[in-house]
């Protein structure tokens, strides 16, 4: 027999933007409306490779971003604590750890941009569902390239220098023009029109049982 692939499925329904739920975290987390947020969410271990996304987020503070949101736990907290501290006061203070949450779409709807900087990844379905959520991607080349559903995954290898990320960074950030949330709502139908939604998963489930 035949082995089959079925890639895994996410709730699109679940993650597609609502405005309402930026402002709710915005507020919670004292971050201005206007701000631009990026945004991180994984298990903290170093293969997650958090302190590169740090330090990127450094260079492009006050130029392309102002705040950075770091979702999750794990072992590398310490670490990654210890690393914001040696960054100016300024820097530090918009950086926010806000631990594990167990509604991560409300984090997402909250971004302007999603950073997955892994060494490596089998798949990464936080990129699917930040792109169901409506976001841009800044990702490593550890990131396989299946996850660019709606085009808006930038993939840079970890071994290029700052300046490189901070031009994708420019490239993928909305400009203030365009029909923000238009945008981010047919992110949200390209992801539940492709292989990840929850939909196409149950769908070749069906398929293959009958």
């Amino acid at each position: 027999s035949k082995a089959r692939v079925i890639e895994n499925g996410i709730e699109t329904a679940r993650f597609k933007f609502e405005p309402t739920r930026r402002e709710l975290i915005r507020n919670k987390l004292s971050i201005r409306g206007d701000a631009r947020l990026g945004i991180s969410i994984s298990r903290l271990m170093p293969i997650k490779n958090i302190d590169r996304t740090i330090k990127i987020f450094s260079k492009a503070y006050g130029a392309q971003l102002d705040n950075l949101v770091i979702v999750g736990e794990g072992p590398e907290q310490g670490h990654l604590e210890a690393v914001v501290k040696e960054l100016p006061r300024t820097i530090q203070k918009n950086i926010i750890f806000a631990g594990q949450q167990s509604h991560p779409e409300d984090y997402l709807a909250a971004g302007d941009v999603f950073f997955a900087l892994s060494t490596a990844e089998g798949l990464s379905i936080s990129v699917i569902e930040a792109e169901a959520s409506g976001l841009p991607v800044i990702a490593s080349t550890g990131i396989p390239p299946i996850t660019n559903v709606t085009g808006r995954v930038r993939y840079v290898p970890l071994s290029a220098p700052e300046k490189t990320w901070l031009s994708e960074l420019s490239t993928v950030m909305l400009p203030t023009e365009m029909d923000y949330r238009s945008q981010r709502l047919a992110d949200n139908q390209s992801v539940k029109a492709s292989p990840f939604s929850d939909e196409a998963f149950l769908e070749r489930f069906r398929m293959l049982y009958h």
